[in-house]
């Protein structure tokens, strides 16, 4: 049996005063009640966005110390968080609201079988060329050859990447900031002039991008999946990379063709 906690409510689940928390008796769902107490049980933890509902972040531990307790006329269960580690969000889970559930499963949800090693660094790094560097190694994970990263060195006010598949082409930023709109409003609407232009130039090679449906993607850390604003036929993006790793599982596990996961890149 485990637990899957989801709230929207500030600073849960890694940043608890004193690690304690808890939730009203209201809040069970699915199966939870009382009788389903049970000290150091393994939990998903989940955070929420309070206004678009998108899941921010996801951990995995133990909760324990249950108290009971009556304030308002509410039953409250008091409780105390372990964390482990944080994890991808698990799918299973995409459409749960804020509640305590429970599943009779016995084990927490494992990263992919087949995640290369870098996932991890990808998603705890705090340094801007790794992120991008491993930004790159992701999208060539995910079977599109056409792709590139320009040189850091030489990308000043230029974007980190670029790619196609089929008829879908991307100029990509990679940021860590969080806040990213006012300082990256000059460069966005470079990269959409970019985008406007038939031929995309690395190196020797010239990529036609002509017939292509266009998109400007900021790839984040831990930002929200949404469309910032459109230029013209360009959509610009933000693109959590947790979403492009869900979308390398996916394309592991199902069988998708390349109609559909051009379909499934352009919808990200």
């Amino acid at each position: 049996m485990i637990y899957i906690m989801i709230t929207n409510w500030e600073n849960h689940w890694d940043n608890l005063r004193d690690d304690s928390t808890y939730y009203t008796t209201r809040m069970f769902k699915r199966g939870m009640n009382e009788s389903k107490l049970i000290e150091d049980t393994k939990t998903v933890f989940i955070k929420r966005n309070k206004e678009t509902k998108e899941l921010e972040k996801a951990w995995r531990g133990e909760v324990f110390g249950f108290r009971k307790s009556t304030q308002g006329g509410k039953d409250r269960i008091s409780f105390k968080v372990m964390i482990q580690d944080e994890i991808p969000g698990p799918p299973e889970y995409s459409d749960y609201s804020e509640g305590w559930y429970v599943d009779e499963k016995e084990e927490l949800p494992e990263e992919s079988l087949f995640d290369p090693g870098f996932f991890s660094d990808l998603r705890s790094t705090n340094e801007w060329l790794k992120f991008e560097k491993y930004t790159y190694y992701l999208i060539r994970c995910l079977g599109i050859h056409t792709s590139f990263r320009f040189a850091p060195k030489k990308q000043r006010g230029k974007a980190d990447g670029f790619f196609k598949f089929r008829n879908f082409a991307v100029l990509y930023d990679c940021t860590l900031e969080r806040n990213f709109e006012k300082s990256k409003e000059t460069q966005i609407e470079n990269f959409c002039d970019q985008m406007k232009k038939e031929i995309i130039e690395y190196n020797r090679k010239r990529i036609d991008i002509r017939n292509c449906n266009k998109s400007v993607w900021i790839i984040t850390k831990d930002g929200n999946q949404r469309l910032i604003k459109q230029i013209d036929e360009i959509h610009i993006k933000e693109v959590p990379v947790e979403k492009i790793i869900t979308l390398y599982r996916k394309r592991i596990n199902e069988d998708i063709d390349e109609t559909i996961f051009e379909k499934d890149l352009r919808s990200l």
